[in-house]
Formats: structure tokens, sequence, C-alpha cells
């Protein structure tokens, strides 16, 4: 088996690779071409690593796809089988609601009694309906099955009508930090992380890099006035934006100034996620090869040490995946 050295210091989790949803859907969403032949060969005789952290595994529950085919309304408890399977990856990180869900997500809609809980707009193909697998659902979930919650803010908005509509800074500080209350009269001591949005400098969005510190330190305070204990996740990433309609259209968002600024706005965080996504056979040839987006995760790690002044940042892999299965995740929009 071939490892890939990494450089001291530098500790990258897979945290979150996994996604909870329907084989089905997966497998309708893009043809898998098997290999001719593969050629494993495992070394035992020396030990690279004796002990791998519980957060090296990781899954990414998007509640969408969780509620639809893994969560038995009944019971209102996961599947016998998903709770089975996850005994073997104890302390894992359960990342929920999912990722660009997250920022149309209103959690106090999705908490009390299923009837009272009011509706949500989450996803382009369906109408808004009510959220079963709802936060006190998650957080019941996690626990039985030992695992360690990570929470995906928004720090933007929500619709019952629409995909998303922006609310005030203020509406969704205080949001966050009701959130956060709950989190802790929850879980006790268990860690709790929470990421600062998801892909809001992209896709859709394309907030300036200002706006996008400037929410998340607001919210970062509310939640800190509550819970010291809280563990913040800042997401970077490893390639150039360019912003497409509204005033910058046609300017570059640089990955490094990128970097330089939410580090430099948010000097309290030091751990920050990056998204894997690679072998989309749609794209230049380079971009297929793991080696070349290994290298692109490097200089953006190497740009974020730079900007810690000698700390070393946990880099959190959150998202990952074959480029092909992006067509899976055209579902959510």
């Amino acid at each position: 088996m071939s490892y890939v050295a990494k450089p001291a210091g530098y500790f990258i989790s897979c945290a979150c690779i996994l996604a909870l949803c329907d084989p089905a859907v997966a497998s309708g969403a893009a043809e898998v071409e098997h290999a001719q032949q593969a050629s494993i060969v495992v070394n035992a005789d020396s030990v690279i690593r004796d002990h791998l952290p519980p957060t090296l595994f990781g899954f990414n529950v998007q509640h969408y796809n969780f509620q639809n085919d893994l969560w038995d309304e009944e019971k209102r408890a996961a599947a016998d089988s998903i709770l089975s399977a996850m005994t073997f990856f104890p302390g894992a990180i359960y990342r929920y609601p999912g990722g660009l869900v997250a920022n149309r997500f209103q959690w106090k809609e999705t908490i009390g009694p299923v009837p009272e809980r009011g509706l949500q707009k989450v996803v382009k193909s369906g109408p808004a309906r009510r959220v079963l697998f709802g936060v006190e659902e998650f957080l019941q979930f996690v626990e039985s099955v030992g695992g360690q919650p990570w929470y995906v803010l928004n720090l933007a908005g929500w619709d019952t009508e629409s995909m998303f509509r922006e609310l005030p800074e203020q509406t969704m500080t205080e949001s966050n930090a009701e959130l956060a209350k709950l989190m802790k009269a929850s879980l006790g001591t268990v860690p709790r992380y929470y990421q600062l949005g998801n892909e809001l400098d992209r896709a859709e969005y394309q907030w300036p890099h200002d706006k996008y510190v400037q929410r998340a330190r607001s919210t970062m305070a509310a939640i800190q006035a509550i819970d010291p204990d809280a563990r913040f996740v800042a997401f970077l990433r490893d390639f150039d934006w360019k912003y497409k309609g509204g005033a910058g259209n046609g300017s570059v968002s640089g990955y490094e100034q990128f970097i330089a600024d939410v580090l430099q706005g948010l000097p309290s965080v030091n751990n920050f996620s990056l998204h894997f996504y690679y072998d989309d056979p749609g794209m230049a040839e380079k971009y297929k090869q793991i080696p070349w987006r290994l290298n692109q995760f490097q200089r953006a790690i190497d740009a974020a040490s730079r900007h810690r002044e000698g700390r070393r940042p946990n880099v959190w892999i959150t998202e990952h995946a074959r480029g092909g299965n992006l067509a899976a995740g055209k579902l959510m929009e």
C-alpha cells in the first residue's frame, strides 16, 4: 500500500468524507467503469503510524438524503443497519445538516413535535417540506453511535418558498447563538465543532472576503459568550474564483488573498476545511490527477501556514468525491 508523506506539523483529517446516502442514488448518477486490474501490496514489516485519531473517519450527514433513505419515521430513529455499521467508527465526526443546504437551513423549524415544525424549501426538485431528521434527531443519532457532531452554521438566511433569501447579519447571529445553547445543553462535554458556513465565497453566493469574515466574527462572538469551548472551522479554497454577475463580474478572487483575508480576519481560528473533488472526466487532463490535486492542497496549506506565524493549522477535508459523483450532488440543488 502506498503512503504519501505529509510535511511535519500538518494533520490533514479525512473527517466527513463519506456521504450517508442511498446507494441507488449514487449508482444512478454516473456509470462505473471497473478497473481491468488492481494490485495492492501491503508491507506489515514496519509501523508507519501506531495510532490513528478517531476523527480520521467522518460522515457527511446530508439531512435531506438521510431523512429520505436512512430514517425510520415511525421509530424516529436511523435504520438498524446504519446504527450497526457505525459502531465500527467510534469517535467519528458527523457533519450536519450538509454542505450548501446548510446555507438555507432554519434549525428552529426542525425541533419539537414534527406536526408543529414549519415548512422549508431546501431543494429545487421538490416543494417546501417539514424536516423529520432535525437537530434533536441528529444529536440523538450521534450519541447512539458514539460519534462527535460537526454543525455547519447558517450565516446567510432561509425562506419557505425560495431556495435562498439573505437575512440581516444580526438575525443570523442571534439564531446561531440560540443553537449553541441547545447544543451545549444536549452534548455536555462532547466536543462541539461549528463550521462557519459552506462555500459562501463562490457558487450562487460569491460573498466578498470581508463580508464572510464579518458575519463569521459576529456569530463566533455570540457563540463564545455561551460556549467558550466551542471549536470553529473556517472554509478555505485552493483555487482562484472568477466572479460571475453583479458588481464584481469578471474580477478574480485569488486563493492566496482569500486565505490571507480569512486568517487575518479570524485570528483565533486554527481549524480550516477544504473540499477535494478529483478525477472528473469532463475536466482538462491535469485536473483528473490526484497528485495534481494534492499539490493544490499543499500550496493552500503552505499559504495558510504563512499567516499563522509558526502555528500549525488543522486542515479538515469536509467534502470528498470523484468528480463524476458531482452529478449526484445536483439532486440537492
